[in-house]
């Protein structure tokens, strides 16, 4: 298994080469909606999937629901287009993980698709707090949605530095390429409302520069 410290520049690095587009039209959601289509034609080799690698296709699975379900209830609230473009991402996101854990025969654990629903009882306080927080104005309500970005991107480089299995890292950098660009958005958004230089929340700084300058053509699309 590979080492994250060891590998997650590597990773903006080599994926930097293949990003294109910005919110609406970027090569992740493009590619993720490819791979939705060909999942079953597509022959995957080696061992069986142990535990932890179990663990992060369940998790990220219900991560992925927490960030559209809070982006549903930020829609409703504030009326910002933002919330609703990237619901329709992460919504792209869901299904790419529940195409891999019906590939694997691993249990959905994601039942009911009600807002607010989840079966780990971690991510459903996530979703009552982080929904608490982003009521309570426009502004923490993009913050929010940039703190679940920061949170989904460190918690899939954890993902692929514990996997060898090609074709679950295709999809896990669909998914943090696709949240780059969602960070990118949500960050200045918040900085054009509140004339303020955001901070990261969770990650390091150096990791969140490399995010945020991921590619200069998606973000100019994005900001533009």
């Amino acid at each position: 298994m590979r080492s994250l410290n060891r590998n997650r520049r590597a990773f903006l690095k080599a994926a930097s080469v293949t990003l294109a587009g910005g919110l609406l039209a970027s090569r992740a959601s493009q590619a993720a909606a490819a791979f939705l289509a060909s999942a079953e034609t597509k022959i995957l080799t080696g061992e069986p999937l142990d535990a932890t690698e179990i663990h992060h296709l369940e998790f990220i699975r219900e991560e992925e629901k927490l960030a559209r379900d809070v982006y549903i209830v930020m829609a409703e609230k504030w009326g910002n287009p933002i919330f609703s473009l990237i619901i329709e991402s992460e919504q792209r996101h869901m299904d790419a993980m529940l195409k891999l854990l019906n590939y694997f025969d691993i249990e959905d654990p994601v039942p009911d698709d009600g807002v607010g629903s989840f079966t780990n009882s971690y991510i459903g306080g996530l979703f009552t707090t982080l929904t608490e927080r982003g009521i309570a104005s426009e502004d923490e309500a993009l913050a929010v949605g940039a703190f679940i970005e920061e949170y989904d991107i460190l918690d899939i480089w954890k993902a692929v530095g514990e996997t060898d299995v090609d074709h679950i890292n295709e999809v896990y950098t669909n998914l943090y390429e696709g949240s780059y660009n969602h960070l990118r958005g949500y960050v200045y958004n918040w900085e054009k409302n509140t004339g303020k230089i955001y901070t990261p929340q969770l990650m390091d700084p150096e990791d969140y520069k490399d995010c945020i300058g991921f590619d200069t053509q998606a973000k100019q699309k994005q900001n533009g």
